[in-house]
């Protein structure tokens, strides 16, 4: 997997520097946007390639979870590479494409939600209807919320990869083969991204790999849920980070009376970026390793509660809580004469 995908980003960053020369520049205007040069948006589309080629040619039959996926998470990477071509897709339109495309993994790869452990709501779990609908809106808004926080170099990586790692490595929920191969094969397919993308931003992940990466950790942590029967709070505390960036935007934005789907650049990267270049650092690339490292450092420690405890909803609870309160503390230290602001 590996080799294979660092060929393809290869390619795909030597064919940007000859479109760029013929005038086709990879840059767009966006309050996300923190580079000012060319740079291939087309990380996820090696990704995806690599994956496909891998369980395509491979007869391990613990391949099939993962061909299965990617077949169904098909639609929303297509939608994102359109993007990624600089035809500008609509946010409702995208949330269009993602609600029926979580219902694609409800039917075909059985992923569900039983229950959230809070008894008023737990109740409707019996109907069907409602379980489709909430695990569609859920797994929505989860890769939406991985979309939102891929904005500096190495971010977004960086937090996926240490997921895979921390449920690999620093936790004793015990997984099938098939889960297991899942997991190492998106690790190793992201590695040469990642390697090629932090610090150097040699290539991104564009719209496509953003919500590929978010719609293959929603999944795999539901599925590993299901398996293993663990308190839902694991998946929701594995996914704090993004999920929480998330809620306090669309709080942000609906409190200022503008669309919760618009983008901004007061996202807690962003505010944290804006700190760490005061250091002055005469890199912009710096800044933005710098960045992805400090935001490492907040979110790993729940991680590793959520690996330890996967079963101990009171501890995971309590965790996400803390999560909420540290990110909000930290953004109103870096923002306070306007934090509700643009």
């Amino acid at each position: 997997v590996f080799p294979l995908s660092f060929i393809f980003v290869l390619g795909l960053i030597y064919l940007d520097k000859i479109f760029s020369k013929l005038g086709f520049i990879n840059l767009r205007p966006s309050p996300q946007t923190l580079h000012t040069k060319s740079v291939s948006r087309l990380g996820g589309l090696a990704i995806f390639m690599c994956l496909f080629f891998i369980s395509s040619l491979s007869s391990d039959s613990s391949y099939s979870f993962l061909s299965l996926f990617l077949f169904t998470s098909a639609p929303i990477f297509l939608v994102g590479l359109i993007d990624d071509f600089n035809i500008i897709v609509k946010p409702i339109y995208r949330l269009a494409v993602l609600i029926p495309n979580a219902a694609l993994c409800y039917f075909f790869l059985g992923i569900q939600a039983y229950s959230v452990e809070i008894a008023l709501i737990d109740f409707f779990f019996q109907f069907k209807p409602f379980s489709l609908l909430f695990i569609c809106i859920a797994m929505a808004g989860s890769v939406s919320a991985c979309n939102a926080i891929d904005g500096i170099n190495g971010l977004l990586k960086t937090w996926f990869l240490s997921s895979i790692f921390t449920l690999l490595f620093f936790s004793e929920i015990k997984l099938s083969s098939e889960l297991y191969l899942f997991f190492t094969a998106l690790f190793f397919a992201v590695l040469p991204v990642y390697f090629l993308n932090f610090p150097f931003g040699r290539i991104f992940l564009g719209d496509a790999g953003a919500y590929f990466l978010g719609f293959a950790i929603t999944v795999g942590l539901i599925k590993t849920y299901q398996i293993n029967e663990l308190s839902p709070w694991f998946v929701l505390l594995m996914l704090s980070y993004p999920v929480i960036d998330l809620l306090v935007s669309i709080a942000r934005r609906l409190l200022n009376r503008y669309s919760a789907l618009s983008m901004d650049g007061q996202h807690l990267h962003h505010l944290i970026l804006k700190k760490v270049q005061k250091l002055e650092l005469k890199s912009e690339k710096r800044n933005h390793a710098l960045t992805t490292m400090l935001i490492f450092l907040l979110y790993t420690p729940f991680m590793l509660i959520a690996t330890n405890f996967p079963n101990n909803t009171s501890v995971l609870q309590l965790a996400f809580f803390f999560s909420f309160t540290l990110y909000l503390l930290v953004s109103f230290l870096l923002y306070p004469k306007n934090f509700i602001g643009r």
